[in-house]
């Protein structure tokens, strides 16, 4: 089974460039339009004009997961979409443990495509699984440029981090673990 880490409260917003798909304003919440278990018609958009290469940012807190004890099958992974064909665009996706990236992964000239756009995924090396420590801490953070200036729309439609189920506690009697073994 896998355990599922989505989008529970917003950490920032750099310079107030993402908005949600009703229109708000930059103070209004992002997580809620990108939280959904599958992707939806709601969505968090923004650009980047400023040919800085830096691009602009929001970040989401994320539910908390047990700890799987495990470094397999870790994966963060979102919907987005570019909305006009630029070239010199990208996406990046990092996964924090508090302000400490834990894993990156940045997608070159993303695809103009209809909504709800591609799905990216990065899956985790065993390195970057093995440096989370408290999964109750995690964060995701997307970032959209545009290197060629030309102002490009981006579209973020789902986000998440995903990891194997904690595996089940030896059963225990008396505070000490016991195996049961039936003669059939």
């Amino acid at each position: 089974m896998t355990q599922y880490a989505r989008p529970d409260s917003d950490v920032d917003n750099q310079d107030d460039a993402w908005t949600n798909s009703d229109g708000g304003a930059p103070s209004n919440v992002l997580y809620t339009y990108i939280d959904e278990t599958s992707a939806g018609s709601d969505y968090v958009q923004g650009s980047d004009d400023e040919c800085s290469g830096d691009g602009k940012y929001f970040t989401v807190g994320l539910s908390n997961v047990t700890d799987p004890s495990s470094s397999s099958s870790h994966a963060m992974k979102f919907y987005g979409r570019l909305t006009s064909s630029e070239s010199d665009t990208w996406f990046k996706i990092e996964l924090l443990e508090g302000t400490t990236v834990r894993a990156t992964k940045t997608i070159s000239d993303p695809d103009d495509t209809s909504a709800p756009g591609t799905l990216f995924t990065h899956s985790l090396s065993t390195s970057e699984a093995n440096s989370i420590t408290n999964y109750n801490n995690l964060r995701l953070r997307i970032y959209a440029g545009d290197d060629g200036c030309m102002g490009a729309e981006f579209q973020v439609y789902q986000a998440w981090f995903e990891c194997p189920d904690a595996a089940a506690p030896a059963a225990t009697a008396n505070g000490k673990a016991f195996m049961l073994f039936l003669d059939t």
